[in-house]
C-alpha cells in the first residue's frame, strides 16, 4: 500500500508539474504599459493570524482589489473580495479542484493583473497556469522554505507530498523546472532566497516575510511577565512540540520552578499529554490548545521558543519579539535572518537540546539578561516586520513588474 501511494504521488505530482511546466512556456505573458492594480491569491489560511500576517499588508500595498479564492471568508479587510468556491463543488472535485476551477471561472469575470499562490503545490501551480492562460504575471509565495521543493517536497504537510514517503529526484527537478517559470519568487529569507536562485532562477526572487501589526501589541516590562517558556504550532512531527518538551524537562533541573505553555492544536496532542505525565511535566506545561487571540499570551512570556525541525521565517516568532519575548531557536531554515544570537536572542545548532536547555535556564536566572535581550527583540521584529513596512515592500514589488513589463 506504501508504495502504491509513493508512485501514485510520483504519477500525478509529475502530471500536474509538468502540465504547468508546458503550458507557462507555450502561453508566455503579453508586454502591457498596464501596472498590478489587481490580484488574485490562492491559498489555504489555516487560522486567523496567519491570514492577517499575509493578506494584510497585500491589500494595504496601493493595489486597488485583492481577490482571495480560499475555503471560507475570515475576516473583512478594505479592497478584499472573497471568491470561495460553493459547497457542491468542493464535495465534487475536492477543496484543490474546486479553487482550481472557481479560480477559472472567476477569472473570466474580474480579469486580475497577477495570480499569486501560498506553497508550489496546489496553490502555486494554479496561480502559474491561470495566469498563463490569461496573459498575466505569476507569482509563487514559498512559505515553507526550501521544504516545499527540496526531495519532491515530500518533508511538507501536504497530503499529496507527504504520499511520496521520501525524496523523489523527478519530482524535485519538476518543482525546480516549475519554480523557474514564475515571474516573481516570495521567499522569508536568504537561505530560501539562495536555493530558488541556485536550482531555478526565475526573473525575480524577493525577500518578503509575514507581518505582524505592531499597534495591537502594548508591550510589557519583563517583570509583568508571568510564564517563563511558550511555544506556539501545530502539534505535528514538523514542528517537533516533544522537543520542547523535553527541554523544559532538562531545564527543570536547574531551574526548578520553570513554567511553560504550549498553544495549538494537532495530531501529537495525545502523544504530549501521555508525554508530559512520563516526565512528570503536567503541572510544568499547560497545553492550551489552539487560541483566537495568541497576541495576549505571548504578552506574558519571557522566552519564545522554536523547536521544529524546520521553518521558514516564523509568524509566530515575529509576533513574539514584537511582544518582546526572548526567542531561543534551533538553527533551521531563516529563523537567523532576525535572531541574532547573543544580541536579541540565541540560534543553537539543530538537535542541541542540552545547549538549548541552558540558553533557557541562562534566560531566566541570570539579572538582567532577560529585559536587554527582550528590548533588542522587540526593536528589531518592528522594524523589521510591522504591516506597514510589508506594505511598502511589496508596492515597490508590484511598482518594478510594472516597469519590467514596459521595457
Amino acid at each position: 500500500m506504501a508504495a502504491m501511494k509513493r508512485v501514485l504521488g510520483i504519477v500525478l505530482l509529475t502530471l500536474i508539474y509538468g502540465l504547468g511546466v508546458v503550458i507557462s512556456k507555450l502561453l508566455r505573458p503579453l508586454r502591457s504599459r498596464k501596472p498590478v492594480r489587481e490580484i488574485m491569491v490562492i491559498g489555504t489560511f489555516h487560522n486567523p493570524n496567519w491570514f492577517h500576517a499575509h493578506i494584510t499588508p497585500l491589500t494595504r500595498s496601493g493595489v486597488e482589489r485583492v481577490y482571495l479564492v480560499c475555503d471560507e471568508p475570515l475576516d473583512d479587510l478594505e479592497r478584499l473580495v472573497y471568491l470561495c468556491p460553493p459547497p457542491l463543488l468542493n464535495r465534487v472535485l475536492t477543496r484543490a479542484g474546486a479553487k482550481f476551477v472557481w479560480a477559472l471561472l472567476c477569472s473570466f469575470r474580474v480579469r486580475p493583473d497577477l495570480y499569486m499562490g501560498y506553497h508550489i503545490f496546489p496553490a502555486a501551480v494554479f496561480a502559474l497556469i491561470l495566469a498563463r492562460l490569461f496573459g498575466r504575471l505569476a507569482s509563487f509565495q514559498v512559505t515553507s522554505g526550501q521544504l516545499e521543493i527540496e526531495g519532491g517536497g515530500w518533508g511538507a504537510e501536504n497530503k499529496l507530498l507527504t504520499a511520496l514517503q521520501g525524496p523523489s529526484a523527478l519530482v524535485e527537478r519538476l518543482a525546480h523546472a516549475v519554480t523557474g517559470e514564475f515571474d516573481s519568487v516570495i521567499v522569508r529569507g536568504t537561505q530560501a532566497r539562495a536555493y530558488v536562485n541556485r536550482h531555478s532562477a526565475p526573473p525575480h526572487v524577493e525577500i518578503i516575510t509575514g507581518s505582524v501589526d505592531t499597534k495591537k501589541l502594548v508591550w510589557n516590562a519583563v517583570e509583568r511577565r508571568i510564564v517563563d517558556a511558550t511555544f506556539v504550532g501545530r502539534l505535528s512531527e514538523y514542528k517537533r512540540p516533544d522537543g520542547f518538551v523535553d527541554v523544559i524537562g532538562r531545564v527543570a533541573g536547574s531551574y526548578p520552578e520553570v513554567n511553560a505553555r504550549m498553544i495549538g492544536d494537532g495530531p501529537l496532542m495525545n502523544a504530549l499529554i501521555e508525554q508530559l505525565e512520563t516526565q512528570n511535566l503536567a503541572d510544568r506545561i499547560e497545553l492550551v490548545g489552539q487560541v483566537k487571540n495568541v497576541y495576549d499570551y505571548l504578552l506574558e512570556t519571557r522566552i519564545f521558543a522554536i523547536t521544529s525541525r524546520w521553518e521558514g521565517l516564523s509568524i509566530a516568532l515575529m509576533e513574539a519579539m514584537c511582544a518582546g519575548a526572548v526567542p531561543i531557536v534551533f538553527d533551521v531554515g531563516d529563523l537567523k535572518d532576525i535572531v541574532i544570537d547573543g544580541e536579541n536572542g540565541y540560534v543553537i545548532a539543530d538537535n542541541d537540546f542540552d545547549g538549548f536547555s541552558t540558553k533557557v535556564a541562562e534566560v531566566l536566572s541570570t539579572p538582567g539578561l532577560c529585559e536587554r535581550l527582550s528590548e533588542a527583540a522587540a526593536a528589531m521584529a518592528q522594524a523589521r516586520c510591522d504591516v506597514d513596512v510589508i506594505a511598502d515592500r511589496w508596492r515597490r514589488h508590484f511598482e518594478q513588474l510594472a516597469d519590467e513589463r514596459r521595457d
